[in-house]
């Protein structure tokens, strides 16, 4: 059995076709490897919690909305003219 040198036991499997002119084959539609962009790597890895994320997202701002205007709510109607709880100048 002959010992194979490092860079060759680590080196990345070329295909047949491919080997002789040094440039890796294009992947076919339906092939599963690494994504060629950064953003197409984060969403093949990530889509599933960021789609969870933007949901619960979504779902919270109503409360979000509605925790924030209510003290705006109770100081502008203590404040306004009309209040009842606002005394009359004497």
């Amino acid at each position: 059995m002959k010992a194979l040198s490092f860079t060759t036991l680590f080196r990345a499997p070329r295909a047949a076709a491919g080997a002789a002119g040094g440039a890796a084959p294009a992947t076919q539609a339906g092939e599963r490897g690494v994504p060629q962009t950064l953003y197409g790597f984060i969403l093949a890895h990530s889509l599933w919690q960021q789609g969870f994320v933007l949901v619960l997202t979504l779902v919270s701002f109503p409360f979000l909305y509605y925790s924030l205007d209510l003290p705006k709510t109770i100081v502008s109607r203590s404040a306004s003219p009309t209040s009842r709880w606002r005394r009359s100048p004497t």
